[in-house]
């Protein structure tokens, strides 16, 4: 069959034949090829735009799973959301705001305060420290961390007697002895509930 012959046939016989040309084996690949080419140097750039599409919705992967489409997905997802509107809401018990103590002082005085609280047995019907006791808690009882050397340890113990006073007036106050040296005591109040610090 010439081209000649061809180019005279009508346009329903055209398609026909090119019909029947596609489905040769031997023409197959050839037009693969060429459309192949089409698709890759066309101005509309088609390739670029679905890999774009495909990895905007997550479908770039070549996996052999079956995705649901975005219909069943947003399906999916509405029913989800009816679920959590309908249950009923779960109700938190509020929770005691944590203080940061951010300094050494700070610490140092809350560390203060717990050990009055945990450690320290009632006397004569309340719970304190004197100054001995104090002096031994910052050289051996207090966190390593925070323990001060011997030449600064009265001004550091002052510094942090009024800090923990200052912070919790509602826990603990100083009491000065009215006989002899004067000396410091720090009193736990009756009105502080034993383990909160704050």
């Amino acid at each position: 069959m010439s081209i000649e012959a061809i180019i005279n046939y009508s346009d329903e016989e055209k398609v026909q034949q090119f019909l029947m040309l596609i489905k040769d084996p031997a023409v197959q690949p050839v037009f693969r090829l060429y459309v192949e080419n089409i698709l890759a140097t066309s101005e509309l750039k088609i390739l670029k735009r679905l890999s774009t599409l495909e990895s905007m919705l997550g479908l770039d992967d070549y996996g052999e799973e079956d995705f649901p489409s975005i219909p069943e997905q947003i399906q999916q997802l509405s029913s989800k959301i009816d679920t959590i509107v309908t249950e009923k809401p779960v109700e938190t018990t509020p929770e005691e705001p944590v203080m940061i103590y951010k300094t050494s002082l700070e610490r140092k005085a809350v560390e203060l305060l717990n050990h009055i609280q945990t450690n320290v047995k009632t006397r004569h019907n309340d719970i304190y420290m004197n100054n001995a006791e104090l002096t031994y808690f910052f050289k051996y009882e207090i966190s390593e961390d925070l323990r001060t050397n011997d030449s600064n340890l009265r001004r550091v113990k002052k510094k942090v007697i009024d800090k923990a006073v200052k912070m919790f007036p509602e826990c603990i106050f100083i009491s000065k002895s009215k006989n002899g040296r004067h000396e410091t005591i720090l009193v736990l109040k009756r009105t502080c509930k034993i383990g909160t610090v704050p």
